[in-house]
Order: C-alpha cells, then structure tokens, then sequence
C-alpha cells in the first residue's frame, strides 16, 4: 500500500496488509487532531460481529477497542499520525468524508475518486458519503453474476453498473470486480473535482492471494527510537562527568 498526502477532504478505501480490500489488519495515515463537528472519520464494515483495535504505530500503543455489529459500519476517529486497524473477523476499511458541511473551523469541501476490487464469493461492504452527488461504478471485465444489497444483478464483460444511493452498501460476485468511486458536495450545486491522483487496480489480480505472516504491534510502552535515543543521551552525559572528573583531578 502506497498513500500520498494526508487524510482530510478526499474519501478513500484502504486495502488490506493480506491483500484485497477485506481482511483482518489494515494500516494508515491518520490525525492527531479531527474537527469534532466536521462529518467525516475512518469507516469500519464488517459481515460478522468483529471485535476491532486501532494502534498508534508511532509509539506502538492500543488507543481504541470497538465493537462493530454485523452488515452496520462505524465512524472512528483515532488521534494519531499513523494508525494499525486489527479485527478478529474480516473487515472493510474506508475514510470517508460527506461532503461540503460546515465544521468547527470553517467550511470544508469533501470529496474523492477512489478504487477499491472485490474478488469472487466474498461478501464485501462499501460506503457511499451520505452529504454527497455519488457515482459508484462497478466494472467486470467478463460476464459477472453479482448481488447489490441482494438485488441480482447481470454485469456483461467489459461494462459496468452504477449505484448512487448514499450509506452502506453489500456487494457479492461470481467475478472479480472493480469499483470506481466518485463523489463531491450537494451543495452548492453543479459541481465536481477539480484534481486527483489515485491508484487504479487491475481487475485480472483481484484473487490473487498471498501467504503472509504478519507479527504483533506489541504491548505498548515508548517506541524503542526513543529507548535508544535515551541510552545514547544517557551515555554521552556519563562520558562527559568522567572526562571532567579526570580534568578535576590532573
């Protein structure tokens, strides 16, 4: 996983570090301050019951457990430069920001152009601003059977199917899939984006699975930078007193 910038008006999924975009671990950039009026935060969704950690990775500390009720999502927003999201059941990972509303430090224009695949017979959520014009397209680069909020749906090869409707959203398919995000403010009205820069999957990989081992973030405490940093500090001070005892004394 590649990010580039930080996290603030632009919606985007986050895949996870097992690959594809439902898993058990997932990492990102995050804040050390949020607006607490603005409408917009990370985005957990899960099929089942999951029990749900966020890490500060910079100082490797547990700083949230939440509970997230199967086929619902929640809002969270974790106060750290770097996060690490750990479930006990399979999850999807969103930020997503509503649109344009005002927050306690002005107006704020949420918008995005984001991707996100779902491999086949994976039962798969998504989110879709609820202050925003949407265009979700969801693309098959071959004949895909495919079930939106369990309505079926036939999606011919190299076409695709869009849904608009805001909140959260399940997906099913037969087929690897791709979805293409697009949202911006409904008000004012007749607007769009006005730049971007995103990765675009390649639909043939979407199941393509890999054999990680992933190891624990550990139990807390001071990143072990600062351990080292004190030892040294700790240790140049030492040599200082011993050179001028030796100066006192000569």
């Amino acid at each position: 996983m590649i990010q580039s910038g930080g996290v603030g008006e632009r919606s985007f999924f986050i895949p996870s570090a097992e690959g594809g975009f439902v898993g058990r671990r997932f990492y990102s950039a995050s804040r050390a301050s949020w607006d607490p009026v603005e409408d917009y935060g990370f985005r957990i969704m899960s099929a089942e019951d999951a029990k749900v950690k966020i890490w500060d990775l910079e100082f490797k500390r547990l700083i949230d457990e939440i509970e997230v009720s199967g086929g619902s999502s929640v809002n969270i927003k974790p106060k750290a430069e770097a996060i690490m999201v750990e479930s006990d059941k399979p999850i999807t990972f969103e930020f997503v920001h509503s649109g344009r509303i005002k927050g306690y430090y002005g107006w704020r224009y949420g918008a995005g152009v984001t991707y996100m695949s779902v491999k086949p017979n994976e039962e798969t959520f998504f989110f879709l601003p609820t202050n925003s014009s949407n265009q979700a397209y969801i693309f098959a680069y071959e004949d895909a059977s495919i079930r939106i909020d369990d309505v079926p749906i036939t999606i011919k090869s190299d076409s695709y199917f869009l849904v608009t409707s805001p909140g959260i959203h399940k997906i099913v398919s037969d087929k690897n899939v791709v979805i293409q995000l697009i949202h911006w403010p409904l008000i004012p009205p007749v607007q769009g984006i006005n730049g971007f820069g995103v990765v675009v999957p390649c639909i043939q990989t979407v199941n393509i699975t890999h054999s990680l081992a992933l190891t624990p973030i550990g139990g807390g405490g001071f990143p072990i930078t600062y351990v080292i940093l004190g030892v040294a500090v700790a240790a140049a001070a030492a040599a200082t007193i011993i050179f001028k005892m030796r100066r006192s004394k000569s």
